[in-house]
Order: C-alpha cells, then structure tokens, then sequence
C-alpha cells in the first residue's frame, strides 16, 4: 500500500484486501485532477506486514488494520489515508534498509516498515510479508517515466450517505436484535426468563 499523509481515507483496489466486515456502498472518491473514482465498498483490511528489515522469524511480522477502508477498483493503488494516524504512530526515516515504520499507539510496538527508496521515489511502500505469511502481489503499477500525484478525497456529502445508511442499520439491529443488557435484567427480575414473559405477553 502507499501512504501520503494528505489523504483522508485509504483505499483498496482489490476485494480480496477485504475482511469479514466489508458491506457494499455505492459512493465515489475525489482524486487530485478532480475526477471521481467509483466506490463499491467499505471495510477492514489486516495487513499483513514484516515488522523490521532485520528480523527473521514469526516475531518478525505485524498486522496493521486499517478501518473504513473502501474499495475503489479503478485507482492506481492501494493508499494508506490519514486515518492511520488514528491509531499508529508513523515514522519517516530515510535510511539504508529503510524509509520508515509504524507503530501502534497502545503499546508502541513497531508493526511495520516502509521499504527503502530512490531519492527520486515520491511515495511510501509498507513492506508485507510475503507468503506463506502475506499474499504474493505483483510489481508496483508505476511507470518511471511518468509523475504522479495520488490524493483522495472523500466528499461528506459521499461520506454522510454512509454514514445514514450505518445508523439505520444499528436502529434495524436495537429494534429486531436480542434484549438489551438492561432489558434483560428487567426480564429476569419481573419473570425469571424471556421464554416465561414471552408465555405471559405471546
């Protein structure tokens, strides 16, 4: 995945990145040339990472989970958003073996690296573990001769309708879900069970 600390929200190209989680979403993205990317998606994507350049072995690997990612099949590349920084702490660090790391904030274990770079390269590349550990991916998509400038943005208006659509989903679960923890108490004391105030109530 790439990073550039401007962008408000990451994206992923393919659903396979994708968690238990994902939901469908019919919404677009803003990209830098004002052009809007369709979104098909959203969801959680587990990473998985190589922790150090320098270790080996299964301690040498991480997970970095990103939330609310969406899926946006048509973009360039996978991108690492600013919502990062809500749980992780990143570090860009030039050096021989390295551009950087990531760190989680509740414990400030390191969970990842930015593998190294030309000083002509533009963007950050978390370094995955690669299989059996991580997936096999392919070359990077960029052509050396070209620039780039990868920016995303997602509207609120876009980012509302999502956000409506959450809400009456939680209303639907409260209203046809199991009791609440407080319901619950009051069943028991009042009827000892749901199953005997279901008999009294039908």
């Amino acid at each position: 995945m790439q990073d550039r600390p401007s962008n408000k929200t990451s994206v992923a190209k393919d659903r396979s990145w994708f968690g238990d989680d994902y939901v469908s979403l019919n919404s677009a993205i803003n990209s830098m040339t004002g052009t809007l990317i369709e979104v098909i998606g959203i969801g959680t994507v587990d990473l998985p990472t190589k922790a150090s350049p320098n270790r080996n072995g299964p301690r040498s690997h991480g997970t970095l989970r990103l939330r609310n990612v969406l899926h946006a099949p048509s973009i360039i590349c996978n991108i690492i958003g600013s919502p990062v920084l809500d749980d992780y702490h990143v570090v860009t660090l030039v050096s021989g073996t390295s551009s950087g790391s990531i760190h989680r904030l509740s414990d400030s274990r390191r969970i990842a690296y930015f593998m190294p770079a030309p000083q002509a390269a533009r963007f950050f590349q978390v370094r995955l573990s690669g299989p059996p550990v991580g997936p096999k991916v392919g070359p990077p998509p960029f052509d050396p001769s070209t620039k780039y400038l990868l920016r995303v943005e997602w509207p609120d208006s876009e980012r509302k309708k999502h956000d409506n659509a959450q809400l009456l989903l939680l209303d639907k679960d409260i209203d046809e879900g199991p009791l609440r923890a407080n319901e619950n108490a009051w069943v028991k004391k009042h009827y000892g069970d749901e199953f005997k105030f279901l008999q009294a109530h039908g």
